[in-house]
């Protein structure tokens, strides 16, 4: 096995270890989408090179305007 395989090869340990943080720092949701009825709305996060980013954008701005 090649030097550069070998750096990018995670350990037990490591995947352990990140398991524990993200079950006790991080929550994931899940969306479902259509690929009939919600075409435009997957074709345009799609053509988004950080959905998360794009997301958490749009979610912080609607809490804004709530305020």
């Amino acid at each position: 096995m090649n030097v550069t395989k070998m750096k990018k090869m995670t350990s037990e340990a490591q995947l352990a270890a990140q398991k524990r943080y993200d079950e006790k720092n991080t929550r994931q949701f899940k969306l479902k989408l259509n690929l009939v009825t919600d075409r435009e709305i997957i074709d345009w996060l799609d053509r988004q090179e950080n959905k998360q980013g794009y997301i958490k954008r749009l979610i912080e701005k609607d809490m804004s305007e709530d305020e």
